[in-house]
């Protein structure tokens, strides 16, 4: 089954020559797909995003309420779903996506089918989220689509979401025609930013020239959880402070200064802006984190540094255990790096798969490949003596890198080879140290190749 991207508009905006402006996916539904395999992965997924989550069968009837921030009598299990948001009228239909869809009372709607091993419905999981009537007002008013589109834009055209903040900042101070504009985070959100003195919130962008001191700490040491507004007069102006929860991983404040007062509806609009840009930090903060914790080289699809230093340690143990060698191969494709900042965007992936696909062929299905870098990659080996790693170095340096492009390409390749004996102590990034200095030797003498002579 094909997944379906999210798309819909950010409202339906009642002046006609205004056209809404469609919401850029935040997560892709293939990886949510592949994430309700597992029960305990979609539950985690959807604390982090609705308010209740509910799972159905094939027929659309309830099998699990999960309420988190939900308030309200709820139905039934065996009920059809759609007796949560009280509509009796059109049943639930588990075999369809749901993407955003809008019901009363404000409430946001998302649920996806998912299927047995053999392809057959199950049933749906999915989730509700309860949008706040003031904001729901502001998206559909026009200055809140003028807004929503000011602040969309910056981060569709900003591949870097901290630098869409500053963008997407000094966007809102011009829009609001605001002396200065702040954006601040606490201090679980985990991104380089500025101490503000306080033990709960951290500068993170600023836009405007600075502040007095004083008017920002009598607004940054709020301890009252989000969401927060605060309006306050000063001598030189009015302040607003505005804060929102991002889930599960902290929280996000807006501070903006002006010479005239705050309506309710600008208030309102403000608020709609900071939790656009919420969404996407939040967002971002996450996809920052799976990265860091991925196995998985993405461009490559080999192990990258984590999972093959991971994928070799988990060997260690049973070559010991049965007394049997392993060989590790350090692999450094020379002008690798040239060629890639050299070539067209499109073309890269291109050239990283042939690589990878180039590798794979040259070793057992049962042998380890990592990516250590941007030309370095990695073979383990297991039960390969020193003849059979010199036997297989020697073929791979022989054959090289072939590319195909518009223009073939043959680059050359070296290799830093290491055998390791069973009972050896030394884990392996000490392991890789040891091949990576066999590669320089082989490179200092010019050989395709050199044994590391060092026992580890």
């Amino acid at each position: 089954m094909k997944a379906p991207r999210f798309s819909g508009p950010v409202a339906s905006p009642s002046d006609p020559t205004i056209e809404p402006s469609p919401i850029p996916a935040t997560i892709d539904t293939a990886l949510v797909f592949s994430l309700m395999e597992s029960r305990e992965r979609w539950r985690r997924l959807g604390r982090a995003i609705f308010d209740l989550l509910f799972e159905t069968d094939a027929d659309g009837a309830l099998t699990a309420l999960v309420p988190l921030n939900w308030s309200g009598a709820l139905p039934s299990l065996g009920t059809n779903a759609n007796a949560i948001w009280d509509d009796r009228t059109t049943p639930f239909d588990a075999s369809i996506p749901h993407i955003r869809e809008i019901l009363p009372n404000n409430v946001h709607l998302c649920a996806l089918p998912y299927l047995d091993p053999d392809g057959l419905l199950r049933g749906s999981r999915g989730g509700l989220l309860r949008m706040p009537v003031s904001l729901a007002t502001a998206m559909t008013s026009n200055a809140g689509i003028l807004v929503g589109r000011i602040v969309l834009d910056v981060f569709r055209k900003t591949p870097d979401t901290r630098i869409a903040c500053q963008d997407a900042l000094d966007a809102l101070r011009s829009f609001f025609d605001a002396h200065a504009a702040i954006l601040f985070t606490d201090n679980a959100l985990g991104v380089d930013a500025a101490a503000t003195g306080t033990s709960r919130w951290t500068l993170m962008k600023t836009s405007g020239p600075p502040l007095d001191a004083h008017l920002l700490a009598d607004f940054a040491v709020f301890d009252e959880p989000a969401p927060c507004r605060r309006v306050k007069d000063a001598s030189e102006g009015v302040a607003l402070w505005l804060t929102t929860p991002l889930r599960a991983i902290g929280e996000l404040g807006l501070f903006l200064f002006r010479n005239k007062p705050w309506s309710d509806h600008e208030i309102d609009v403000a608020a709609f802006a900071l939790d656009l840009m919420a969404g996407f930090v939040e967002t971002d903060t996450l996809h920052r984190h799976i990265l860091k914790t991925l196995p998985i080289d993405l461009s490559s699809h080999l192990l990258n540094t984590r999972g093959f230093l991971a994928a070799v340690d988990r060997r260690l143990s049973r070559l010991d255990q049965l007394e049997l060698p392993a060989s590790l191969m350090v692999i450094r494709v020379e002008g690798l790096i040239d060629l890639l900042n050299t070539t067209d965007t499109d073309r890269l992936l291109s050239i990283t798969e042939q690589i990878s696909k180039l590798l794979e062929k040259s070793v057992r299905a049962t042998d380890a490949i990592g990516r250590l870098g941007v030309d370095t990659f990695a073979i383990w080996m297991d039960s390969a003596d020193r003849f059979a790693a010199a036997e297989r170095a020697d073929r791979i340096c022989l054959h090289g890198a072939p590319l195909l492009l518009d223009e073939p390409h043959h680059l050359p390749i070296r290799i830093g080879v290491m055998c390791r004996e069973s009972g050896v102590t030394d884990d392996p990034q000490e392991l890789i140290e040891h091949a990576k200095r066999a590669l320089m030797r082989a490179e200092d003498s010019n050989r395709p190749w050199q044994f590391c002579h060092e026992v580890p």
